[in-house]
């Protein structure tokens, strides 16, 4: 990972990793460099698959941020390309070490068997029952709580032309775009009985203002990478 400040791609790194598995700490260390470490010694295969596929999308959001606080004194470079070429550094070394995963050319890991027939982030999700068992104590704390809804459009054109893989795929980027969007402030529900193309995003102590800029961002996040392709 190419350094935006002092190390910020791991700290970006180490804080999807741990809500992708739902851990508080990944380890002992000094310094965000040997939390890291520590962990890649004494991970697991699943939960190293986890780490490298995590690693465009920490790089992504250092980026991201530095630009948006003009970090960069001798312009902004190209985040996408910056990206592209982490992924292909990341194929060359599973390649290299005889693993069977690639990164797609839409920046998912491709574990090839390895994994569930659908994506485990999207089968994780909860659905109506738990967004309901969820809202209920909220609501009675009589605080702000931001609620949106999501409806992929034209989804069923992707299962129909592309098949329910890809469709599946479609979904789990969708969910992932969606937390680099809300991060830890919120919770994604799976809302869609069917096609399975609509989620409801809470937001506790969002106001009205704040949730109407976090759904249009999300908007624009889902729109640019193309879920469909």
């Amino acid at each position: 990972m190419r350094g935006v400040t002092g190390g910020e791609e791991l700290y970006e790194l180490q804080d999807a990793l741990k809500f992708r598995l739902g851990r508080l700490t990944l380890g002992a260390g000094n310094s965000i460099a040997e939390k890291m470490m520590n962990f890649v010694m004494t991970a697991s295969e699943d939960d190293l698959y986890a780490l490298i596929e995590l690693i465009p999308q920490a790089q992504f959001k250092a980026h991201q941020k530095a630009l948006r606080e003009g970090r960069f004194p001798l312009g902004p470079p190209d985040t996408v390309s910056a990206v592209r070429r982490i992924i292909v550094t990341l194929n060359a070394f599973l390649e290299k070490y005889g693993s069977r995963a690639q990164f797609r050319s839409n920046g998912t890991l491709d574990r090839e068997g390895s994994i569930v027939e659908k994506p485990r982030k999207l089968l994780g999700l909860s659905g109506r029952d738990a967004l309901v068992g969820d809202l209920v104590p909220l609501l009675q704390k009589e605080r702000p709580v931001g609620i949106i809804f999501l409806d992929l459009d034209s989804f069923k054109a992707v299962n129909e032309k592309f098949g329910h893989k890809v469709g599946d795929d479609c979904l789990e980027r969708a969910v992932a775009v969606t937390y680099g969007v809300i991060g830890d402030k919120g919770k994604l529900y799976r809302y869609g009985k069917h096609a399975g193309d609509e989620f409801v995003c809470v937001l506790p102590n969002f106001s009205t203002s704040e949730t109407g800029a976090t759904a249009a961002r999300l908007r624009e996040a889902i729109e640019a990478a193309s879920l469909g392709g």
